[in-house]
């Protein structure tokens, strides 16, 4: 496996590089494996590692930092295969091929280091690269390509129709000067326009530098590979390229053009030689046309009448017209469409996009890595709406739960980690404060028990549960101790009559309309005092208790009045207001038991 990067700047031009090195780094100063100009890109931007098959990005303390996904990093961080860099104006990403690296011999060097800028939907498209004149030894690495192996190019402009030539060798250039490979006479091509490189069984257009650039199917690129069919555009010359054992387009040369047979040079000549005559050359050329044009309609004309068609001859025409028009690959088209509603955060969209593309060509390049991806962010989407949800509900496990199911490379995980961090803290607040509730009730140590263990799920090394650990451990020591300790008493001595209430109240010489009095003025302190006075002369005193019971609960302290409400039916399970505080005891146990 060869992995390249692909570099892409704001004007859409990519440049493809070879990642034969460790370590490699991007900056703006001379000196960096790859030079990047825009003045947004600091001196020494950033570097890239390859560590154990891995590739890592970091930040070298620049100015307008390093994304991710979207996200700006601020340690190394993992990039793979799909995976968006943003480096100032520039977009970088991986791509990973079969195909190995071409060995280049070291590029002359240079006062200014060519900044580096292929698509990344599987064609090679790039930001321009400056094309370094190939000397001897570059040139004897072209050889002959086998018989079976040789594609060919038909051009299909009006002018120079039909001229069909053989690529037969590895490289060849095609230029408007005799040193090309392929000589092209058209003032719309360069001197030295472009190349045509065969490795690997792939056929590769490669523009050197050219004023009008290369198009491929409509579209500019600097380095591409070939498909059956695809319109090369080099200035206004247009040329179909044909592989090896496909059928030719039937398109019939015309007599005045002329193809050398040199193997090392194939000239394409004027189809058109006007002798050299004192007329005026601008009626010549109108007859010229005029001739032209009438032939080709007689020719269509005839032909269609022949073949038993009932298209009028403008129908032909037209339909003639379509055939010289580049067909786009649909699977590009669709692969570009998705790759831009992916960037734009609309996944559901992006993945049907991308399905249809995957329809169209199930081997067009990237397609399917880029659909697990998108698959992917789509998901992590949905949980971390699901999240926001739960956390305005304040479920905060819950919304720890799907916090911990989204992936730590999804497009949001600079958001998820600040919202988990927040969702964290709530987890462990809630839980503490419910352990400590139950703490309170010797009856609902394990409920304590259970939070505790919750919080150390999610923090597991927190003092603070461990603390209260502790302390309920020594809790259920206390309360097992205490159990095993307490004598067994006759039947007759735990059935011993109480004290009569009265004699307590008597003795203290406190009323019970003091204490109903202090209740009903919301003075539930005063009720207390008094109460605990009634208590020491008897502590089993049912309306003392009963309105202890009452007293804690105005007082704000739940816990402390369902003791002294336990307490009351405990001694006084009889007494007329036992249904009443039987009924307060089992909606206070409800309560606690709910915290679970």
């Amino acid at each position: 496996m060869v992995f390249k990067l692909i570099i892409e700047d704001d004007e859409g031009h990519t440049t493809v590089v070879p990642l034969v090195k460790d370590e490699i780094t991007i900056g703006r100063k001379e000196g960096n494996t790859i030079r990047l100009t825009e003045r947004n890109v600091s001196r020494h931007h950033a570097r890239l590692i390859r560590s154990n098959g891995s590739f890592f990005i970091e930040d070298l303390d620049s100015y307008n930092g390093v994304k991710v996904n979207g996200d700006r990093i601020a340690t190394r961080t993992t990039i793979r295969e799909g995976d968006l860099v943003e480096i100032g104006d520039y977009h970088l990403a991986l791509q990973q091929t079969q195909e190995q690296p071409e060995v280049k011999p070291p590029p002359v060097p240079s006062s200014s280091p060519p900044s580096l800028p292929t698509q990344s939907d599987g064609a090679t498209a790039v930001l321009r690269l400056p094309v370094d004149k190939k000397e001897g030894p570059e040139v004897a690495r072209a050889r002959e390509i086998p018989a079976d192996q040789v594609a060919c190019l038909v051009t299909t402009t009006t002018e120079l129709a039909g001229q069909r030539f053989q690529l037969a060798r590895t490289e060849m250039t095609i230029g408007r000067t005799e040193e090309n490979d392929i000589v092209v006479p058209h003032r719309s091509i360069s001197a030295q326009h472009a190349k045509i490189v065969f490795d690997a069984g792939v056929y590769r257009v490669i523009d050197m530098d050219s004023a009008n650039g290369v198009l491929v199917n409509g579209e500019e690129y600097a380095r591409v590979d070939l498909r059956n069919g695809d319109i090369i555009e080099l200035g206004h010359v247009k040329l179909r390229f044909v592989p090896a054992g496909e059928e030719l387009p039937d398109t019939a040369p015309q007599p005045a053009a002329v193809a050398a047979q040199d193997t090392q040079q194939t000239v394409l000549e004027a189809p058109l030689m006007l002798p050299r005559k004192k007329f005026p050359l601008v009626p010549v050329l109108a007859g010229v046309v005029l001739l032209l044009l009438g032939g080709s309609y007689l020719v269509f004309f005839r032909g269609g009448q022949e073949s038993g068609a009932t298209t009028t001859p403008a129908k032909t025409s037209a339909v003639t017209a379509n055939t010289n028009k580049p067909q786009e690959n649909p699977a590009a088209r669709l692969y570009k469409e998705g790759l831009a509603k992916f960037k734009q955060g609309d996944y559901t969209a992006a993945r049907v996009t991308l399905q249809a593309a995957l329809q169209a060509d199930p081997h067009y390049p990237g397609v399917q890595t880029m659909l697990e991806k998108v698959k992917a962010s789509e998901k992590d989407s949905q949980l971390l709406n699901q999240a926001r949800q739960a956390m305005d509900e304040q479920h905060w496990d819950d919304a720890w739960k799907l916090f911990a199911q989204i992936s730590p490379e999804s497009p949001f995980a600079s958001e998820v980690t600040s919202l988990r961090t927040e969702v964290k803290r709530k987890v462990i607040t809630y839980h503490l404060n419910k352990a400590r509730l139950a703490m309170k009730s010797k009856d609902l140590l394990a409920v304590a028990e259970r939070h505790l263990r919750q919080v150390t799920d999610v923090d597991p090394g927190n003092p603070v549960a461990a603390r209260l650990g502790r302390q309920v451990k020594r809790l259920r020591s206390a309360s097992s101790a205490r159990v095993a300790s307490a004598p067994v008493r006759p039947v007759s001595q735990r059935r011993e009559k109480p004290r009569r209430s009265g004699d307590a109240w008597k003795r203290t010489g406190i009323s019970k309309r003091d204490v109903t009095t202090a209740i009903k003025n919301r003075k539930p302190r005063q009720a207390i005092r008094l109460l605990e006075r009634v208590l020491e002369a008897n502590p089993r005193d049912c309306y003392a208790l009963a309105q202890m019971g009452a007293a804690y609960i105005w007082a704000n302290n739940r816990n402390k009045g369902y003791e002294f409400y336990k307490r009351f039916l405990r001694f006084c399970p009889r007494h007329k207001a036992a249904p009443q505080v039987r009924g307060i005891v089992k909606e206070f146990e409800n309560q606690m038991r709910g915290v679970q």
